[in-house]
Parts: C-alpha cells; structure tokens; sequence
C-alpha cells in the first residue's frame, strides 16, 4: 500500500547474512509469500467451492497457522484436483469418506448394488423359510385333524353307533367318511413316516370294522 515492492521467492531464496552487502532487516518471510499467494488464488478464482475456499483462508494466514511451505499448498491443491482430502478442510472420517465415494463411484456404485441384491436375496430367503415353516405347521395341523378324524370314527363313534340297534346304514356311512379320510391320508406326497404308520394303523382299523367278525363288524371281509 505505501508502495514498497517486495520479491516474492516462496522461502526458495536464503537472505544475505547480516553485515553483507544487500543484507535487509525486513526480509519477507515465507509466511508473507505463501500468504501472497493464498491472495492471488482468491483473485483468480472469484466464486470458489467449499474446498478451495478452505485453501485460500489458511494460505492467507500469517501468524504461524497456515501452510509451512509453498509445497504443502501445493499438495493441498493437487489433492483437490484428484479428489484426494484436503488438509485445509478437517471434516474428519466423514468426509474422508465423501470423497473416497467421490474418487469411486463406480466400484462404490457396484458394491452397493452387490450389497442390495445380497439383502434382496437373503430377504426373499428369509421369507421362503418363513412360509415353508408356516405350510409346514399347516400341513401338520391338518395330519392330525385328519388322524383324530378318522381314529374317532372308527373307534367311539362306530363302536357308539354299533351299540344302537338297526344303525346299519350309520354304520356304513361312518366307515365310508373314515375310508375317505384315511385315503386321504395315505395320498399325501412325501408324507412323513408317523402319517404313513398312522394311515396303516386306520386301515387295520377298518378293516376290521368291515370285516372283523365281530358283532360290529360289517362283514363285507373283502
């Protein structure tokens, strides 16, 4: 501003060694160079970013806290260039993070994909599971209605019945309603083996409610 011109030499140039020729007492410190040039990078960039505005404010810093040397600016402007953290901007995990995601997006992008497919799958597999569970228990409930059925038809239900005289005809229909339950039992693909004992056991029960001997028994020993 008085109009003193200084060289700036960025803390390249040494000074004279006091008590030599050309030797100043107020030599511009690097301090004052790099904040010189924090200066001229706020005028070549009017509108700066976040980051750059970063930059600009510790390089123009002279009381000790900014850059130590030109090439610290340096790195932090190259940083910026390649999408690296600047030193300038702190920001912590968070934003060291930001910009990984920045400098890769595409293998970001994929990763996250991978992981939402995997979330999808394991979802739709949990969900499988669950109604397997649920048709599972179903099925089981509906093995031992169909068992008690058929078991209460052939035992105190005909052996009831049986007890009353000329019941011939509720006879014949109970064992044609126990028949039908155990057929069905016995249709059933992949049954488990207890189902398949069960449906056996019903037909020996039948078979002697039918043709047994007995005084129950429908004598139809076919």
């Amino acid at each position: 501003d008085d109009g003193t011109l200084k060289l700036i030499d960025f803390g390249i140039a040494r000074p004279v060694p006091s008590g030599e020729a050309g030797a100043t007492a107020d030599a511009p410190a690097t301090a004052t160079d790099i904040a010189a040039l924090g200066r001229l990078l706020a005028r070549l960039v009017p509108q700066p970013d976040a980051e750059l505005s970063a930059i600009i404010e510790k390089a123009a810093r002279t009381d000790g806290s900014g850059y130590p040397t030109a090439a610290a600016l340096g790195a932090d402007l190259a940083a910026l260039r390649t999408g690296q953290p600047v030193s300038a901007v702190g920001g912590g995990e968070g934003y060291r993070l930001r910009k990984f995601v920045g400098r890769n997006r595409f293998a970001v992008g994929a990763g996250v994909a991978a992981l939402a497919a995997l979330s999808v799958g394991l979802g739709v597999s949990l969900w499988s599971l669950r109604e397997t569970e649920l048709a599972r228990r179903e099925a089981e409930a509906r093995f031992a209605e169909t068992r008690g059925i058929a078991n209460a038809l052939l035992t105190e239900a005909f052996e009831s019945v049986s007890r009353v005289p000329g019941a011939t005809r509720a006879r014949e229909t109970l064992a044609t309603i126990a028949t039908r339950y155990l057929d069905g039992l016995a249709a059933i693909p992949n049954a488990p083996a207890e189902v398949r004992r069960e449906a056996g056991l019903g037909y020996v029960r039948l078979a002697r409610v039918k043709g047994g001997g007995g005084e129950a028994s429908r004598g139809q020993h076919e």
